[in-house]
């Protein structure tokens, strides 16, 4: 009979074990991450930038919460793709609805300093750890510890 068991080094456990560590100490930092659920943020600046990819261009939007924590959105309006661009005409739309917008807005300048409520969630990614990215917008905030900000 052949054997076909399998001898791993003696330190391949302690090895695999250091590595795991080393994703969790570099990557999940939660300190330096915007935190997940509801906050209500203000639109601090709002870009029109170019895909790097070439086909199109984007609006980046970076708002902050009233602990100083920074949190962008990057909606792709200028998208080549018909679908995906009336999938962000809808983010965009709903963005500006969450700042008190009944009518579109002519101009992004209109946006700044608004506040409104952003519901993020955390992704982990191996390369560059947790990552907060924005799931939707709110005009309120909808969760029981209604929390009072400051003024934008």
């Amino acid at each position: 009979m052949i054997s076909l068991e399998f001898n791993y080094p003696p330190n391949i456990k302690e090895i695999m074990k250091l590595e795991v560590e080393k994703i969790n100490l570099e990557n999940l930092e939660f300190d330096n991450v915007f935190p997940a659920g509801e906050s209500v943020v203000a639109i601090t600046e709002i870009k029109e930038k170019e895909q790097k990819n070439g086909s199109g261009w984007y609006l980046e939007v970076e708002m902050i919460n009233d602990d100083g924590k920074k949190i962008f959105d990057r909606i792709v309006l200028g998208n080549k793709d018909a679908a995906y661009r009336d999938k962000a005409l809808v983010r965009w739309g709903l963005l500006q609805k969450a700042c008190g917008k009944s009518e579109p807005v002519e101009d992004t300048d209109e946006l700044l300093n608004l506040a409104c409520v952003v519901v993020v969630v955390h992704k982990q990614d191996l390369t560059y750890g947790t990552q907060a990215k924005i799931l939707k917008y709110l005009p309120e905030l909808t969760s029981a510890k209604k929390k009072g900000g400051k003024e934008y």
